[in-house]
């Protein structure tokens, strides 16, 4: 009997081991008309969670399906002041949706409030940001993220520090319904709770239990 109970457990351990967890995406969707950097752009977009959230990968739509350049990605209060941030190397390829994606060290817990995701660019840079000309753009967010406009900081002549970016820069901050300089993405979970898991990962659940189980019973018939 002891030696069904081990194995049962093992059964268990090793399916729940295999369990691939989704984290879920900010932006789920974007279509609008690239747009090129006459200046030096820290350039995203407003947004409020409505939960807590932590967030786990920052991510930059990569216009040409790979990064051209390396791109410094961060989070910040709407102060300005940075709270999180990554580098994305110049070759990072984007997934399905045009994103490339970097994880960061450790998740950064988002209380509920409102919040910038930025990228910065160098002048010139041949990695475009969608709907630069506030025109044709269409934008779905996730759930429980709603979108408050365009975020951008810029220089017309020099770089400047990303990581400051309130120092030597100008700022524009579009209206909460203006789609533009949207090229920065995040990956999150969801409070103190567990992800959801992908569907592949309850199928794969389901049969190492069911597995398991006739194990077990058949132990009983002998």
């Amino acid at each position: 009997m002891n030696h069904v109970k081990i194995r049962l457990l093992l059964a268990v351990l090793l399916v729940f081991s295999t369990v691939a967890w989704a984290d879920d995406i900010a932006i789920i969707s974007l279509s609008g008309t690239p747009s090129g950097h006459s200046n030096y752009d820290l350039s995203g977009y407003r947004f409020t969670n409505s939960n807590d959230i932590n967030v786990t990968e920052l991510g930059l739509w990569a216009s040409s399906g790979t990064l051209n350049d390396g791109h410094f990605v961060g989070i910040f209060n709407t102060s300005g002041n940075l709270l999180a941030s990554l580098n994305l190397s110049a070759g990072t390829a984007g997934d399905a949706n045009g994103f490339a994606w970097g994880t960061l060290s450790s998740p950064f817990t988002l209380s509920a409030g409102t919040w910038i995701v930025a990228g910065y660019y160098n002048q010139n840079s041949s990695d475009l940001f969608q709907a630069g000309d506030f025109g044709n753009a269409a934008l779905t967010m996730n759930s429980g993220i709603t979108f408050n406009g365009g975020q951008l900081w810029f220089n017309s002549n020099s770089p400047f520090d990303p990581t400051n970016p309130n120092s030597g820069t100008s700022t524009f901050a579009a209206g909460p319904n203006r789609i533009a300089f949207i090229g920065p993405n995040f990956q999150y979970t969801e409070g103190a709770t567990s992800p959801v898991p992908e569907p592949a990962s309850f199928m794969l659940l389901g049969t190492g239990l069911v597995a398991a189980a006739g194990s077990v019973r058949r132990k009983f018939n002998k």
